[in-house]
């Protein structure tokens, strides 16, 4: 997979949704992805060959969701940003939907780095350990004990809320 396009072809969904879970915000994902694949190709050619492309678009998207806060010294709403982006299928449904993705994005917040990126790279963003590890310069090994551990985390959270 050497081209530019094979690359924004194979990688542009699971990049987008990245972004859209780091960012809650629907047209801050798109740029973000956008710049991803911008700062990619101006950079494939230092790319060593047999390297994880999939993790390395990680990383760079990363980087440049934390440069955009940066930038923008302000954070969208977590509720009005899921609302935006939820269906009207089902008010029912749809209102304990929300709730639960509230409630776990509130309860992400809480847990401390790494496991916070940690969980959501694992979560969110379907990455194995393997390309986890590597975004942290880790082993699997220490990926998939600091996902585990963030579970923990995470589900501690949620149950001293109830």
């Amino acid at each position: 997979m050497n081209s530019a396009e094979e690359i924004y072809l194979k990688f542009y969904d699971h990049i987008f949704r990245y972004c859209l879970s780091l960012s809650h915000n629907f047209q801050v994902a798109e740029d973000i992805t956008q710049t991803v694949f911008e700062k990619a190709l101006h950079n494939l050619n230092k790319l060593p060959e047999n390297s994880n492309v999939r993790a390395w678009l990680y990383s760079i998207a990363r980087n440049t969701y934390y440069t955009h806060c940066k930038s923008e010294k302000h954070y969208e709403d977590i509720e009005s940003s899921a609302l935006k982006s939820e269906s009207a299928i089902d008010p029912e449904r749809q209102y304990i939907h929300r709730e639960n993705i509230m409630n776990m994005h509130i309860a992400l917040h809480e847990i401390r780095e790494p496991y916070k990126e940690v969980f959501s790279l694992r979560t969110f963003g379907e990455l194995s350990f393997k390309e986890i590890g590597m975004i942290f310069s880790r082993s699997e090994t220490w990926s998939r004990v600091t996902y585990y551990r963030a579970r923990k985390m995470l589900m501690e959270v949620l149950e001293n809320e109830i």
